[in-house]
């Protein structure tokens, strides 16, 4: 069953500035972020959570658009550092993350090609800039497709955005929400890159005491174990900077 994730918009705004490493705060943004739904409503309070290999295959259809693939490999390797899923390039038919980097103009015939159908709604088609959905079988994300119609991405100057936004989110944290900051899981805010938040908020949903069909309930109780565990570790206060010092942040300067 097709679940359909929040897809980037074209909004922008300041967001003020929170104390985001206190672990009040972490944990309402994790309840918002991962078990809260714009979308879906029909699984809300349900943790999804990734457990295969990223096992990923990306579409571009011609070399002017193949710089993009790299750079969304890149973010693929960080996220697989981060979460410790193994990360593997694999034929279309074999792939669980199937990502479309193509003009506008080629979407359609594209999914089509590879699909038979046309698997997104033309009401999110129109209005997104980019735009995903996973695969469900019992609360277990099976798979992911993502669209980047990259001319208008790069035309809304959200490419960036797009490439890691989109990937992040189909590992199992679906939502947005304008009150979880620095992060981009906030269309209002200015990062185009994963924040100190961003890395955290991934950490706790990798840690293994978290499990796929979670109730909010459930992940509440275990949240501040698992916070007061990173925070000991130092992943916490080391976010930041080490969220910053790889992927494409590092590659590209933070431009």
């Amino acid at each position: 069953m097709p679940l359909l994730l929040s897809g980037i918009t074209d909004a922008a705004q300041t967001t003020s500035a929170h104390n985001w490493q206190d672990p009040g705060y972490i944990a309402s943004s994790f309840i918002k972020i991962a078990l809260q739904r714009e979308h879906e409503q029909v699984r809300n309070g349900i943790l999804l959570k990734w457990q295969n290999p990223i096992d990923y295959y990306i579409y571009t259809p011609n070399e002017a658009i193949a710089p993009f693939a790299a750079l969304m490999k890149t973010h693929l390797q960080q996220l697989s550092d981060i979460t410790g899923l193994p990360l593997r390039s694999v034929p279309f038919k074999q792939a669980r993350m199937q990502i479309f980097i193509v003009p506008q103009a080629q979407v359609d015939q594209t999914l089509i090609r590879f699909y038979g159908r046309q698997p997104f709604n033309k009401k999110i088609t129109s209005h997104a800039v980019c735009y995903g959905q996973v695969k469900l079988h019992n609360n277990v994300l099976q798979g992911a497709t993502i669209v980047i119609p990259i001319d208008n991405a790069i035309a809304k100057g959200k490419a960036i955005d797009c490439l890691i936004e989109e990937t992040t989110q189909v590992l199992g944290l679906p939502n947005d929400s304008d009150q979880v900051f620095p992060s981009i899981f906030n269309d209002y805010s200015i990062d185009r890159y994963l924040s100190g938040l961003d890395y955290v908020l991934l950490k706790i949903l990798f840690d293994s005491r978290l499990q796929t069909g979670m109730s909010t309930a459930e992940v509440q109780k275990l949240l501040p174990t698992i916070i007061r565990d990173l925070k000991q570790r130092g992943e916490i206060k080391g976010a930041e900077r080490k969220v910053r010092s790889e992927g494409l942040y590092r590659q590209l300067g933070g431009s």
